[in-house]
């Protein structure tokens, strides 16, 4: 979900894609679990996907050429469900990506849990150069690009009003850290995630599917109840909450939200995304998540589904 384009003074555009990879996509009336969001100041902000993979984006029918080439261009990013530095598309434009190191880089460390890192690339030497100063309050201490003479090696220059955007030391210590361990994390989560499959197969739920071009990072574990009575979704959550498992929602309609309502969206305008938030629950999926800690879930799920 990404809200730049309201904060710029323009307004988001949203639609649903198909999770079927058949069915053609059509904005605010299409069948899915994904979402894209272009802003409609440079057309340029996607989001995707809620299941840690990439979708298939060749099936894609009824998209305008602009968003074609951004959704190209982002299939080639994200393929196979990866993030690669090398395969990060570079544009003229910057574009920023963001990195939730509290899921995969987490890996339970309780550093990770607090910060969220975002990297901009272009293909501009001249853009990206002003970035990096911009970066660092508007600094700069090569001292080629100086204004005046400088007086000695300690000096630099404060050329632009800039922002403090750097990550921190321990950050990018943790995330250097982490990112050695990246492999074994995924297959962690992909093996936790077949022992929930194992464990609840017989019960009237789906879990949210992977398509066969992915391979998932499960940040999350979302299960979709085939019952999809409100009061039935809301007693299954609060049981289990009561039996102290952290399930939670992953998310609520963001259109159906206060501020989105205000600028004129509505119920109705993405049915399936309204639809998904009435019988999805996601469960408790961490590195360091035992077997007894699952089956117990799903002992606790079979018991609330049964009564």
């Amino acid at each position: 979900m990404n809200n730049n384009a309201n904060k710029k003074g323009g307004r988001n555009s949203w639609a649903e894609l198909p999770d079927d990879n058949k069915q053609q996509i059509n904005n605010n009336n299409t069948k899915g679990s994904f979402s894209i969001s272009s802003s409609t100041i440079d057309n340029n902000d996607i989001d995707i996907s809620i299941n840690g993979c990439s979708y298939n984006f060749n099936n894609l029918k009824n998209v305008d050429n602009d968003m074609k080439e951004n959704l190209m261009r982002l299939k080639h990013q994200i393929e196979d469900g990866h993030m690669h530095i090398s395969h990060i598309p570079w544009f003229a434009k910057p574009k920023v990506r963001q990195f939730w190191m509290p899921k995969e880089m987490g890996g339970g460390s309780s550093l990770s849990h607090s910060h969220e890192e975002r990297v901009a690339t272009t293909n501009d030497s001249e853009l990206a150069k002003k970035m990096r100063a911009l970066r660092s309050h508007g600094i700069i201490k090569d001292e080629k690009f100086f204004i005046n003479d400088p007086p000695g090696p300690w000096f630099y220059e404060q050329q632009k009003l800039g922002f403090n955007y750097r990550m921190s030391d321990i950050h990018a210590a943790l995330g250097l850290s982490q990112l050695k361990r990246l492999k074994q994390i995924v297959e962690k989560r992909n093996n936790l995630m077949s022992k929930y499959t194992e464990l609840l197969f017989d019960l009237p739920l789906d879990f949210l599917e992977i398509t066969p071009h992915s391979y998932s990072s499960f940040h999350l574990a979302i299960i979709k109840l085939h019952n999809l009575d409100n009061n039935f979704h809301k007693k299954v959550f609060i049981s289990l909450k009561a039996a102290k498992i952290g399930v939670q929602i992953h998310y609520i309609p963001v259109h159906l939200q206060p501020f989105y309502r205000a600028i004129g969206f509505k119920d109705g305008d993405f049915p399936e995304s309204e639809l998904y938030a009435k019988n999805a629950i996601s469960l408790p999926l961490y590195y360091g998540l035992k077997e007894q800690d699952q089956i117990k879930v799903a002992e606790s799920l079979k018991l609330i589904l049964k009564n």
